[in-house]
């Protein structure tokens, strides 16, 4: 299997972008195969002298891609497999298989009472694929442990479930049953061998009983237990007594985890300020580095301001330093350099302290660089690729085609206001074949060769693929599901993507016949709102385009 080639072999290839490779090839000549930090292998290729034409084209190791025989023979298709060498592989395995199932909103239109009303029927979509898997019945996951999740709660703060009307009766067999927490209590009040083990450690040697709402001794099958405890929210007394029951040993009560050298504290936190647990970072390290292991990296980025506002660690820059490979995960993985993923991460973490009145610099984190600000404000890359790939296709614009570009690139010569001789809003009819996607490549390419920030999107995915650096209107304008009349779009003027779209000068929007009007007006509320411009579209230069 061969990629591409691209780069400057093939600079339209489709895996360009600002006039680099996604997929980061040619890669380099290796000797050996090389595990990385980051769980991926760089594979060996030798520099043996070996080439093949691909497309006259000469193209050696360094252009391989990754596969396996057996199944390109079996499947007789390309199919790119790639070694998995690292835990945090397990997390996405999990997000993908357990987020659920396809789902197709479908509008049944009904006259009722001489009322028409729009019912949602909420609709599972099966693929081929899936629907496969499921006749034969093979199995979504294995597990070879137990998991023994273990109640945390305050007293008398325990959850109590209850049916409508039945409260009191829940309440009064609530205060009668042990949880998991109360029973340990109770269990070390009895048994002085349960002393020596923590909340977390009980498990591994007593079992609990649901039935009579007791530990009990475990006879077998220590090895194959995992324990934990519920998540908590971090602001909370509660996750102070979360932080005690995972060091402190042989408690008997509530008071007895806040008692510390004979003296008994008002507070859990108070307990573990003095048991020494929020010295030194330890806990908030403990933290992210359990956070890493099962969650995304935005919501690493979202824990780690929560941690810098709410409990304002000592050394806020080495926490930075220590997980901040885990906090720019996604944007790397989307081939954005190194320096530029931190710089973007820490606007983010930015954007959610300013909420608190705080900046970067208040916990000495790294501030913005100039000449970095000013590249992710211009994310147009080298700029050269664009000017000879406009200079490329201009001359193979038809009359229909240079008449749609000329009227673009004119009205985004005039700033919004009544007195404009050219329209800022257009629409770009025609079949399918006609060139209209090649149209709006040609603008892209010549917007951005004279430094005009543009954004296409289209109404679904696989329209939006055709596009360069396209992506859906849902994507771009973050449009709720479903689109309802009074809808609005999930973008604050002053976050980061609000910013973004108050840059854009030019908005490509393919397969506009399939937009629905709410849609189209969250949209022009958005833009209005982020641009404070009452011009329609917030005085932004539109072009949709489809079959009507």
């Amino acid at each position: 299997m061969i990629h591409g080639p691209c780069g400057i072999l093939n600079p339209n290839s489709f895996c360009m972008k600002n006039g680099i490779c996604t997929k980061k090839f040619p890669k380099e000549f290796n000797p050996h195969t090389v595990a990385t930090f980051n769980g991926y292998l760089h594979y060996r290729r030798l520099d043996n002298g070996r080439v093949v034409v691909i497309k006259g084209n000469q193209v050696d190791n360094r252009w391989v891609v990754p596969y396996n025989p057996w199944l390109s023979k079996k499947y007789q298709a390309h199919i790119n497999v790639e070694a998995c060498m690292s835990i945090k592989s397990v997390k996405y395995l999990y997000k993908y298989v357990y987020k659920g199932h396809d789902c197709a909103h479908v509008l049944n239109n009904k006259s009722l009472d001489h009322d028409e009303i729009n019912t949602y029927l909420d609709c599972r979509f099966v693929s081929a694929p899936e629907a496969l898997w499921r006749i034969f019945e093979y199995s979504i996951s294995d597990m070879s442990h137990t998991i023994i999740r273990l109640q945390v709660h305050l007293p008398d703060n325990q959850r109590v479930y209850f049916n409508e009307g039945e409260e009191r009766v829940a309440i009064d067999r609530a205060a009668q049953r042990d949880t998991h927490l109360t029973a340990w209590f109770k269990l070390n009040a009895e048994i002085n061998e349960a002393r020596q083990y923590s909340y977390v450690e009980i498990p591994y040697h007593f079992v609990f009983d649901g039935k009579n709402c007791k530990w009990k001794v475990r006879q077998r099958g220590s090895d194959k237990v995992i324990v934990r405890m519920y998540k908590v929210n971090l602001t909370s007394e509660v996750f102070f007594l979360r932080l005690l029951l995972l060091h402190v040993k042989g408690a008997m009560s509530f008071e007895d985890l806040r008692t510390i050298h004979g003296t008994v504290f008002n507070t859990f936190r108070e307990a573990c300020y003095r048991l020494g647990l929020l010295q030194d970072d330890i806990e908030w390290r403990n933290t992210l580095t359990e956070a890493v292991a099962t969650r995304m990296p935005k919501q690493i980025r979202q824990l780690f301001s929560i941690i810098l506002t709410l409990r304002e660690p000592d050394d806020p820059l080495h926490l930075w330093n220590t997980f901040k490979d885990y906090m720019i995960e996604d944007y790397i993985h989307h081939s954005m350099p190194v320096v530029l993923a931190e710089q973007t991460a820490l606007r983010q973490i930015e954007s959610i302290i300013n909420q608190s009145g705080k900046t970067l610099t208040d916990y000495n984190l790294p501030t913005f660089d100039q000449l970095l600000d000013n590249v992710l404000e211009n994310d147009d890359g080298d700029i050269q690729v664009f000017i000879d790939e406009a200079n490329r296709v201009r001359p193979l614009l038809n009359d229909n085609q240079r008449n749609v570009a000329d009227a673009i690139l004119a009205a985004l010569s005039e700033e919004p206001n009544n007195e404009n001789k050219h329209s800022r809003f257009f629409f770009m009819d025609g079949p399918a074949g006609c060139g209209k996607t090649f149209t709006y490549n040609y603008l892209i390419a010549e917007t951005r060769s004279r430094h005009i920030r543009t954004a296409t999107a289209a109404w679904t995915g696989i329209a939006a693929t055709l596009l360069k650096n396209g992506c859906t209107l849902h994507g771009l304008f973050k449009l709720p599901v479903p689109i309802l009349e009074t809808s609005t779009c999930n973008v604050t003027p002053n976050s980061i993507h609000g910013r973004f779209l108050r840059q854009v000068s030019l908005y490509l929007l393919d397969e506009a016949s399939m937009i629905p009007k709410h849609a189209l007006s969250a949209i022009d509320k958005l833009l209005q709102d982020i641009c404070n411009n009452k011009f329609p579209f917030g005085g932004k230069v539109i072009l949709m385009g489809g079959d009507l």
